[in-house]
């Protein structure tokens, strides 16, 4: 597929840090939803999981997913040391 090709030339090579696996375990994202926005800033790599992760969320990308997650991990946090303090009032 040519839309991988692209993507692993202007994006995982370029940022090739950010990536642990080989590309071909990757899938393509896309922003928008829309596979005919071939635009490079509309397209995330993500491993398998987190693509479904995103689908089934309902978010757009990757970044949203994971800002999403961090608020719902600070929501949690603090919601344990809440119970924490209260339970140690009482």
């Amino acid at each position: 597929m040519i839309i991988r090709e692209v993507a692993y030339n202007r994006i995982y090579l370029k940022n090739k840090e950010d990536y642990s696996l080989p590309f071909r375990e990757y899938d393509i994202h896309y922003k928008d939803g829309g596979k005919d926005n071939n635009v490079i800033n509309n397209l995330d790599i993500v491993t398998r999981s987190e693509h479904e992760l995103i689908h089934n969320s309902g978010l757009r990308s990757k970044k949203e997913f994971y800002e999403y997650m961090h608020k719902e991990q600070i929501k949690e946090r603090r919601k344990y040391f809440k119970t924490k303090i209260s339970l140690k009032r009482e």
